[in-house]
């Protein structure tokens, strides 16, 4: 069977995508039941609430948004990879990038209090959380690279 080329674009989001989705269910929501495990969170883990507007399953909707952080998480790890480790990009952009947006962008589109009202013993679940997702995606990525 001839080998199909593959637009390097094409293959950025295909890899991006999948690995975001796969490090939303294992890092992301594994650090959830960790910190659940604690005593910590009262986050439900593989939620399946409905999401407005469209009532899609918290777990569906999580998993879409981590692929498309996957895809800007992937696009860092290999624009800046031969300068820093791909775990380290990926805990980082996790943890910066997710959190802040979560924080300042997505938390006053839905009425909620910027950046969890500042309530320190609350805020440092997003970033450990979102992290470790970031540093999923860098993870998996590289397994999923080899397959496609």
């Amino acid at each position: 069977m001839a080998a199909i080329a593959v637009n390097p674009i094409h293959r950025l989001i295909t890899i991006g995508f999948v690995a975001g989705v796969l490090g939303i269910l294992t890092f992301h929501q594994g650090t959830i039941a960790v910190i659940q495990l604690l005593g910590g969170s009262p986050l439900t883990v593989y939620g399946w609430r409905p999401i407005p507007p469209f009532g899609v399953p918290s777990i569906i909707n999580q998993c879409f948004w981590g692929g498309l952080w996957g895809i800007v998480f992937y696009w860092l790890i290999l624009r800046f990879g031969s300068r820093y480790p791909a775990w380290l990009i990926g805990l980082v952009a996790g943890a910066v990038l997710t959190a802040g947006v979560g924080w300042f962008i997505v938390a006053p589109i839905k009425g909620q209090p910027i950046a969890q009202g500042f309530n320190w013993p609350q805020m440092w679940r997003s970033p450990l959380i979102h992290g470790m997702f970031g540093l999923g995606v860098a993870l998996i990525a590289p397994l999923v690279a080899k397959r496609i």
